[in-house]
């Protein structure tokens, strides 16, 4: 028991270290990167515990899950109180692995494998602070369960189908995409049980799955329901966001023009075709071969969904994870392996050690080297603090970065705050309902990128609004009235 306690502690140190490292948007160590969606979703958690309504006052195109998060953390103590959180779920996340590695490849390099599965997270985790990072555990345990049973040569229990139901819920609401992996977990149970005659088992087993997806999405959406919201928040978690995905396939075809889009896409994809090399070569167990086969294939598919971002890539980090620790078992072991795999596996370990020792530099130098990063602070807090207090409820933002409302200590008060143009790209009426408010309801403040402005932007603030301040990030406009 002392020796399992221990072990935990150590698995807690080690997630706030690499936190502290990784985790640009939120560590203590790098107060000057609040990151993009991190900063987002900062805000909507800051705005919720101020009294805004989710998605009726405060946008976004992920699930409410994750603005849950972020309140919580908020209510801790702020950006720290999502660091704490951050560390929690990153130890379950490690612990989970470790389960999977001790099953898998026995306990002796249980802990190098853990460090290999960090290494490979570091390049997609984006700084941190995003939805793939809090949907890990959940991702991760069903894999886990799955992996368990197949070694076992065992089918799902209700029980264990109930539990991935649940996270599938939890992930769905998230971020849809996230769940991904649960979708190709269920597949290949649907696949074993018709296999093996046992059509009434999968019938009544699925129920039990379905149960636990409803154990999430019942109070969820009882909650907005009840707040008379449930209407924004199916629209924002999954109608935007099938928008948003579609857009990304659109442009799938021209982005492979553009060669820093590739070199990119090369990088992420590079562990998971290892990966697949490693499943053909190395795995023995035929279940759990194809197990992790039609997984790696569903989610290297997923991929392609959307805008390809790096942090897309962190829901399948737990597989080429799995894949880099069975390759250095095997090899530890004294197994002789395929010189191809084990250079191309060599050869991707160490890109990503370097872009490690690359983001954590990235990082220091942003933070404690390049003044752009203080100065920016320092200015937004300063003209934002200008702003009269009374008025600080009335500011809104055209295209700026949520980060400079964190800056600035301000709440925006309309639901569509930034990247109202990006936003609109795929939901026109995004634009039409910003203008709206504009012009029938001018807020005190609207605060502009520093450089260009829409035409119709342009006519309004000619018309209503005077320049009060500038600096090298935004301009500051006040209402005078007019039309």
């Amino acid at each position: 028991m002392l020796i399992r306690f221990k072990e935990k502690i150590t698995l807690i140190v080690l997630a706030t270290a690499y936190l502290l490292l990784f985790s640009g948007s939120t560590s203590p160590l790098f107060p000057y990167d609040y990151g993009w969606d991190s900063a987002l979703f900062i805000l909507v958690g800051k705005s919720m515990n101020q009294g805004k309504k989710l998605y009726a006052d405060m946008f976004d195109h992920k699930g409410p899950v994750i603005f849950f998060i972020e309140a919580l953390g908020d209510r801790i103590q702020s950006i720290y109180g999502i660091f704490i959180l951050q560390i929690l779920f990153l130890f379950v996340t490690l612990l989970l692995m470790q389960k999977i590695f001790i099953i898998i490849n026995q306990k002796e390099n249980v802990w190098i494998e853990l460090m290999i599965f960090l290494a490979l997270l570091s390049y997609p985790f984006a700084n941190g602070n995003l939805t793939e990072e809090f949907s890990l555990p959940f991702i991760i345990l069903p894999l886990y369960l799955t992996i368990k049973k197949i070694l076992r040569s065992q089918l799902v229990s209700k029980g264990e189908l109930f539990t991935t139901g649940i996270c599938f819920g939890i992930l769905a609401f998230i971020r849809l995409n996230n769940g991904i992996m649960i979708a190709g977990i269920v597949l290949f149970w649907i696949w074993e049980f018709l296999r093996r005659k046992e059509l009434k088992e999968l019938i009544v087993t699925l129920i039990c799955g379905l149960g636990g997806v409803l154990l999430v999405a019942i109070p969820i959406t009882l909650y907005f329901g009840h707040a008379g919201t449930l209407d924004e928040m199916l629209y924002a978690t999954f109608l935007y966001n099938f928008a948003y995905g579609e857009a990304g396939v659109r442009q799938l075809l021209s982005r492979f023009l553009d060669w820093d889009f590739l070199l990119r896409q090369g990088i992420l994809y590079s562990p998971l075709v290892v990966m697949g090399l490693i499943c053909f070569s190395y795995i023995k167990n035929e279940g759990l071969k194809k197990v992790l086969l039609l997984l790696l294939v569903i989610n290297m598919a997923i991929l392609l969904y959307g805008k390809g971002y790096n942090h897309y890539f962190t829901i399948a980090v737990p597989l080429s994870g799995i894949g880099a620790g069975i390759l250095y078992n095997r090899l530890y072991k004294g197994e002789k392996g395929k010189k191809v795999i084990v250079c191309l596996g060599a050869l991707v370990f160490a890109g990503y050690l370097f872009l490690n020792i690359r983001i954590v530099g990235i990082n220091i130098y942003n933070n404690y080297m390049n003044d752009d990063y203080r100065e920016q602070c320092e200015i937004l807090a300063e003209n934002f603090g200008q702003i009269p207090i009374e008025e600080k409820n009335s500011v809104i933002g055209y295209n700026i970065h949520s980060r400079c409302y964190l800056m600035g200590e301000v709440i925006p008060s309309f639901k569509y705050y930034t990247a109202q143009e990006a936003w609109a790209q795929n939901d026109p009426q995004i634009l039409e309902e910003f203008y709206y408010y504009l012009e029938s309801t001018p807020p005190e403040w609207i605060i502009t990128e520093a450089d260009t402005v829409s035409k119709r932007m342009g006519n309004i603030l000619d018309q209503s609004y005077e320049l009060k301040m500038e600096d090298n990030y935004c301009r500051y406009y006040a209402y005078l009235g007019g039309v």
